[in-house]
């Protein structure tokens, strides 16, 4: 749906007039010519940019839960450089969910286990491209239940006042 919008887009912006648009009755107009046109069809559709107050709260929330999904605990077969013991891989144990980002670091904990207390003394690995992709999950996961929640608070809120129109 988003798709066929910015290809509406696209197609009508050569469409409007030069200097002034009508957005569901009301004149405006935008500060120079090139984003006049833009302007006037994104207050029509009722599209609000991408910002850093839109995007830094679910960046934020997916940071936490990535933080919260390191108390899971798993195993992943860990290659570590430069050991003659596990340069094919060996079972190790760690920590994160759906991706397990948090290595035990050498075999160094008593009791095999990793968590991000470790990381943070220097007894566990961080493992980079598993951490980036588990807080890719995470975000996807908000932004899917942030979409439905919208979703939804939009579709009560013209159901009211449809509702209040009727009477």
């Amino acid at each position: 749906m988003p798709f066929e919008r910015l290809l509406w887009v696209e197609r009508e912006r050569s469409q409007l007039p030069p200097a002034i648009c009508r957005n569901r009755g009301k004149q405006h107009e935008a500060p120079d010519a090139t984003d006049r046109r833009i302007d006037c069809i994104l207050k029509s559709m009722n599209v609000k940019p991408l910002t850093i107050k839109r995007l830094g709260k679910p960046m934020l929330v997916s940071v936490f839960m990535c933080i919260v999904s390191s108390c899971i605990h798993g195993t992943v077969v860990d290659v570590v450089p430069g050991s003659e013991d596990c340069n094919t891989g060996c079972l190790a144990a760690a920590a994160g969910w759906p991706v397990a980002y948090i290595v035990d670091g050498h075999g160094l904990s008593p009791h095999g286990s990793a968590d991000f207390i470790g990381v943070l003394l220097g007894l566990d690995r961080l493992d980079g491209l598993r951490a980036a992709w588990n807080w890719l999950w995470w975000l996807s996961a908000v932004a899917a239940i942030s979409a439905a929640f919208a979703f939804w608070r939009n579709r009560i809120k013209r159901r009211l006042a449809s509702s209040l129109n009727e009477r």
